[in-house]
């Protein structure tokens, strides 16, 4: 769903190809209603439709997820492709939390099966980003690229963030935690950008994004940590403290992209 007010091309010479494709012309006050109606919320409380929004909903009664978008392709191209990935993401997280256990218990929301809070934002963060990266034919009709100069700067950016805010990710771990950095502003810098490059990290002990993809099946019958620990062999303390480490000895660099020797350079090989 996309307010097309925003768009910066004329449209009147697609008429044909936005036939072909079923595209539908609607108002922005249309398609805020719809957008409401869709994820049950009230218009007043939605979103900030200034800048864009993609996000995911879930319901048990009945079974059913819910991905939706706000973003121009044109005002902001890289996030029109990589959102709905991060969304996506968010969808398998969610469908490894349905076992069973999770329902009955109604503990669907909770960190048992979800995991902490800068690890469902941080791997949904990274893995979309990744993926896109590794797969450039999607951004063939987009206006933008997403290279290793963008993907390095996006990553030593998030770094950078992380290391300003003089905090760990280990205080992004609940709701109460989010509410407490959101009041102090923090939410992007420590859980989505701390979460990325603790992803960074992660993917660097495992070696590939597939063993890295390989927690999601363990964690409904195992719970989050313990299918963390097996996954990456080490437990999440000793996480912790390895990656303040790492951290720390990692160097932000956003003039240049990173080398194959830097801290994410590794990622630089499709």
């Amino acid at each position: 769903m996309i307010q097309i007010n925003d768009w910066e091309v004329d449209l009147s010479n697609q008429s044909k190809l936005c036939a072909e494709s079923g595209f539908i012309r609607k108002s922005n006050s249309e398609l805020k209603k719809e957008y409401c109606r869709i994820v049950n919320r009230s218009e007043k409380h939605s979103v900030n439709w200034e800048d864009g929004n993609h996000g995911m909903s879930w319901s048990l009664n009945p079974d059913a997820m819910t991905i939706t978008m706000t973003m121009s392709p044109y005002r902001d191209p890289i996030q029109f492709v990589i959102g709905p990935i991060h969304e996506y993401m968010h969808a398998y997280q969610t469908v490894y939390g349905y076992s069973e256990k999770a329902v009955a218990s109604n503990q669907m929301g909770q960190s048992l099966w979800r995991g902490p809070s800068w690890w469902m934002e941080g791997s949904a963060t990274f893995v979309s980003a990744l993926y896109c990266y590794q797969n450039p034919v999607l951004f063939e009709n987009i206006a933008d690229w997403w290279d290793w100069e963008a993907y390095s700067r996006d990553l030593n950016t998030h770094l950078d963030n992380y290391k300003g805010a003089r905090k760990t990710i280990r205080q992004g771990s609940t709701y109460n935690d989010w509410n407490l950095l959101e009041n102090e502003n923090l939410v992007h810098e420590i859980i989505y950008g701390g979460g990325n490059v603790a992803c960074v990290f992660l993917i660097q002990q495992c070696k590939s994004l597939q063993k890295f993809m390989e927690i999601f099946p363990l964690i409904p019958e195992m719970g989050w940590e313990k299918a963390f620990e097996k996954n990456f062999s080490m437990t999440v303390e000793e996480f912790y403290l390895k990656f303040q480490e790492f951290v720390s000895s990692a160097k932000v660099s956003k003039e240049m992209p990173s080398s194959q020797e830097s801290w994410c350079g590794f990622l630089k090989e499709r």
